[in-house]
Order: C-alpha cells, then structure tokens, then sequence
C-alpha cells in the first residue's frame, strides 16, 4: 500500500530540503507530490537539483501562477496515486514511521492523527501538543450570532471551536480526500482551510482515530497564515461556517 505525501509549497526554499527528506525518509512505501505555487525564492533551485537524482519517488508541478496552499493541494491529492494521502506542509517535518502508523491505523478508520512537537524557524523544540477524543457534539454546535457579537464587542472569552488536531500529522484513505477538497476563497484566505474540512468530515460522520505517537514537527514562525489573520474575522466566518451560511 502506497501513501502519499502531499507538498504544497511557497518561498520555503530555506524549510523544504528538510520537509522532502523527512517524507523520503519513510520505512513504506511512499511518493513526494511537490506543488510550486510559483515560489520567487530559491524553490526552483533545489527543486532542480532534487530531480536530478532520479529518486521516481517524486512528483512535481509548478503552477502557472499563485493559486493559493488549497488549490495546490487538491491538485497534489488528484495526481497522486497512493491509496493513503497524508498532508505534509512545506516547513513540517514527518517522523520515519509515519506512513507505517498511518497504514495501520487506517484499517479500522478513514481518517487518523497524532501527536506533534512544535520548533521555531531554526527548528528548536519548544512544546510537544498530544491531540486525543474529538468532541464533535461541542465542536458542531451552531453558534448564536447575536451572542457572539456581544462577546466580541464585550471582549468576553470566546470558545474558537478548535479541533484539537495538527494537520499535518493527518492521513486518510484516497477517496476521503478526494470526496472533501480544501475550501478556497475566503475560508483559505484566513487561514481556515485546514479546519474548515475537518469540520466537514465530522459533520458526515467520517470516522477519526488518534494515533498516540508524534507524527510531524510543527514548524512557528511569521511566514504563518496565522500569524496575519485577525482573530474576530476568524470566529465569524468559523460560525457561518457551523451555521451552514458561510460562502467560500
């Protein structure tokens, strides 16, 4: 059984050599699919340099122009040809047993994840965050938007719906992949992709299991969506989102 390891990635020239090698570095079977989302740093550089070593364990596309991380991962999950899809971001590191978990975990789930170390830009540990049981019945309940504005305005403390789960230490069988495409627009836009299709899976009764390892290290630094995005604009599109009204 192949898994795929899907790689979008944009002027993370400095953390991509580290990203492809943790992923190449798997006791499974395994592809690399790399999506350029038309990086101007030195991206094409080492991805010339990759190709040249005739590893056909790697797959690689440039978009024309910037699509965005959602684009260029459903494009990395429709070329791909593993059975398990695993994301991988492009300044993230996967632990060599991932894909070996991975696949036997997904014999009794259609989606699973674990546990992850955070590093900074340099790659110093800072924490390590264990994810576990999902509480769906909190995390799908509608939001009472008048309340939440009041909240907002009041500066009153504000449950944000977290999932609870490092994306990039996901994987899940092909056709869930396939079946749940990232969001683009506005939800991409404000970082929200990643939780936005978890929530989506939940929603339709995907089944989740937890792996109690670390899967992935988590990359914190200010290149992050995250780390641009404004938290009230967030919490209302998350509960549009979870109201059924939210336009992507």
């Amino acid at each position: 059984m192949r898994v795929s390891f899907i790689i979008p990635t944009f002027n993370h020239a400095a953390w991509l050599p580290h990203a492809v090698s943790s992923c190449l570095n798997q006791t499974k079977d395994i592809e690399v699919v790399i999506i350029d989302d038309c990086s101007t740093d030195t991206t094409g550089q080492y991805i010339d340099w990759l190709l040249k070593q005739g590893d056909t364990r790697i797959v690689y596309k440039r978009n024309e122009k910037n699509m965005g991380r959602s684009y260029s991962r459903n494009l990395g999950v429709k070329i791909s040809t593993g059975e398990i899809i695993c994301v991988q971001d492009s300044d993230d590191l996967s632990v060599n047993q991932r894909a070996e978990w991975t696949i036997r975990k997904l014999k009794t789930c259609q989606v699973c994840y674990g546990s992850a170390v955070f590093m900074d830009a340099i790659g110093i540990q800072l924490a390590e965050k264990s994810a576990g049981s999902i509480d769906k019945d909190r995390l799908l309940k509608s939001i009472d938007m008048n309340k939440l504005e009041e909240d907002i305005e009041k500066g009153n403390p504000i449950d944000f719906r977290e999932v609870g789960i490092v994306h990039s230490s996901m994987g899940m069988l092909r056709e869930i992949a396939l079946k749940y495409p990232y969001a683009e627009g506005k939800i991409a836009d404000l970082g929200l992709d990643d939780w936005d299709v978890e929530i989506r899976m939940l929603r339709d009764n995907i089944s989740f299991d937890f792996i109690p390892d670390v899967l992935c290290a988590y990359r914190q630094h200010g290149q992050g969506i995250t780390n641009t995005r404004n938290p009230k604009e967030v919490i209302r599109l998350k509960a549009d989102i979870l109201n059924g009204v939210a336009c992507k």
